[in-house]
C-alpha cells in the first residue's frame, strides 16, 4: 500500500513548481513588454523639429492710441472793429472768396495764403481814404481858393516854400510792394479776375501794386456787394492756408469783434492726432508711412504729416509703456493723414490705433526664437541636425523671429527648433 504522507508531499512540490513557472512567465512577459514600450518611446523622442535659416527684412513696430478728427480748433480773430451781424454754421466748409462772417453787415472773405493783411492796399502809402477817392478835407484850404468862402485868392492858406524837402513830398508815392501784394494778386487771379502783368524787377515771391490790380479789386468788390473803392483795407479779408471747416462760434450776433475771437476753424481733411512721449519722438520721422487701425479692425494706410514742436504734460494712456513717462510726462503731438480719406467718410471722430515702424533691418538672416540655444559660457547658438552647435550673435527680435549672425550660417540651412 502506498504511503499517504509521501503522496501529499509530492503534490505540494508539484504545485510549487507550477506556481514558480507561472510567475516566471509573467515576469518575463512584463519585462519584455516594458522593454518594448521603452524602445518605442525612445524612437519617438529621438525625432526633432527643424526649421530653415531665412534671409528677409525685419521691422519693429509700436502701436499707439490716436484720435481721428479734424484736428485742433484754431480761433479766428477779426482784423478790425465791428459788430458781428452774421456767422456760418458749425460744420460748414468755407472756400476761397466766400464770407467767413459779416461785420457791420459787410462780408469778411477768406483768402488763401501765409501773409496776413497788415496794411491797406490800393492807395498811396501815407494817404487816407478821402485822398484815395479824390476828396479833400473841407477844413483844409487849397491854393487859389479861400477856405471859408470858396473865393478866388492870390495866396494859399499856407505859404509854400520851394525847398527840396517840399518838392519830395509832391512826388507821387511809390506803389506798394511785398508778399501781401502777391497774396492779394494770387487770390484775385484764382477768383477769375484779370490782374494784368507785373513790372520788371519785382522780387521773387512779391508783387507790386498796379492800376490793373486796383481794377481787379473793384470787380471783386462788385461781385461781393460792397462799395467799389479799389482799396482793400485791413480786416476786409481773413488770410488762412486753405479752405476751413467751421468749428464752434465763439461770438454771438451783436458782439463787438474786437473783444473776442469770432469763431474757431479746423482743416477740412480728417487726420489722426497721436500723443507721443517726448523721449520717443526721435524714432518718428515726417513723411514716413504708418498703419491706422480703425475701430472695426480695418487697417488703412497713412503718412506722418507733421510733428508738433510744442511739448505738453499729459496723463499716460494706452501704449505709454514703462519708464519715466509711464505715469505721465512730456508729450508731443504727431499728426497722421490718411492716404485714402474715403475710408473714414462715415466717421467724424473716433479712437484708433496707429502702428509706427520704429526700426528696420533689411536682408538679414533670421530664425525662430525657439531655435536659440543658451550656452553655458554665455551667449547663444543654433543646433544643426547632427548635433553640432554654431555660435550666433543676435540682433532685432520681432514677433517670434530673431536676427542672427554667425560663421557658417546661410539661407536654407536647417537648424533645430522647439515644437
Amino acid at each position: 500500500m502506498p504511503d499517504p504522507g509521501r503522496g501529499r508531499v509530492g503534490r505540494r512540490v508539484g504545485l510549487i513548481v507550477v506556481v514558480v513557472l507561472v510567475l516566471g512567465a509573467v515576469g518575463v512577459f512584463a519585462v519584455t513588454g516594458r522593454g518594448g514600450g521603452s524602445g518605442g518611446s525612445a524612437k519617438k523622442s529621438a525625432g526633432v523639429r527643424t526649421t530653415t535659416v531665412a534671409r528677409t527684412d525685419l521691422s519693429d513696430a509700436r502701436d499707439l492710441p490716436g484720435t481721428l478728427g479734424f484736428g485742433a480748433e484754431q480761433p479766428i480773430k477779426a482784423g478790425r472793429k465791428g459788430i458781428v451781424t452774421w456767422l456760418p454754421k458749425s460744420g460748414d466748409t468755407i472756400t476761397r472768396g466766400k464770407p467767413l462772417y459779416r461785420l457791420d453787415d459787410r462780408p469778411v472773405s477768406l483768402f488763401y495764403g501765409t501773409t496776413p493783411m497788415f496794411r491797406p492796399l490800393g492807395r498811396a502809402e501815407g494817404t487816407d481814404s478821402n485822398r484815395a477817392e479824390g476828396k479833400t478835407d473841407p477844413k483844409q484850404g487849397t491854393a487859389g481858393k479861400d477856405a471859408a468862402g470858396g473865393k478866388e485868392t492870390d495866396k494859399p492858406d499856407e505859404p509854400k516854400r520851394d525847398t527840396p524837402k517840399q518838392d519830395a513830398k509832391q512826388d507821387p508815392a511809390k506803389p506798394a510792394q511785398g508778399r501781401d501784394v502777391r497774396m492779394v494778386a494770387d487770390n484775385l487771379k484764382a477768383l477769375g479776375h484779370d490782374i494784368g502783368t507785373q513790372p520788371a524787377g519785382t522780387p521773387q515771391g512779391e508783387a507790386t501794386w498796379t492800376p490793373a490790380l486796383s481794377a481787379a479789386v473793384k470787380k471783386w468788390q462788385k461781385a461781393i456787394g460792397v462799395p467799389q473803392t479799389g482799396v482793400i483795407e485791413v480786416g476786409d479779408v481773413t488770410v488762412l492756408p486753405g479752405e476751413i471747416r467751421v468749428g464752434a462760434p465763439t461770438a454771438a450776433l451783436g458782439d463787438d469783434a474786437s473783444t473776442t475771437p469770432v469763431l474757431t476753424a479746423t482743416p477740412t481733411a480728417k487726420a489722426v492726432s497721436v500723443s507721443v512721449a517726448a523721449t520717443d519722438i526721435g524714432a518718428i520721422v515726417a513723411d514716413t508711412p504708418v498703419t491706422v487701425i480703425l475701430p472695426d479692425g480695418t487697417e488703412a494706410a497713412g503718412t506722418v504729416s507733421t510733428i508738433g514742436r510744442s511739448v505738453e504734460r499729459k496723463d499716460a494712456g494706452l501704449g505709454a509703456g514703462s519708464g519715466p513717462d509711464a505715469s505721465g510726462g512730456a508729450k508731443m503731438t504727431v499728426t497722421v493723414t490718411l492716404d485714402d480719406p474715403g475710408v473714414v467718410k462715415h466717421l467724424d471722430a473716433a479712437g484708433v490705433q496707429v502702428r509706427f515702424v520704429t526700426e528696420t533691418r533689411k536682408g538679414v538672416l533670421t530664425v525662430p526664437i525657439g531655435a536659440l540655444v543658451a550656452l553655458r559660457e554665455g551667449g547663444y547658438a543654433v543646433q544643426l541636425g547632427d548635433g553640432r552647435l554654431i555660435a550666433v550673435k543676435t540682433g532685432l527680435f520681432v514677433k517670434g523671429m530673431v536676427e542672427v549672425e554667425g560663421g557658417g550660417l546661410e539661407p536654407g540651412l536647417r537648424v533645430v527648433t522647439t515644437p
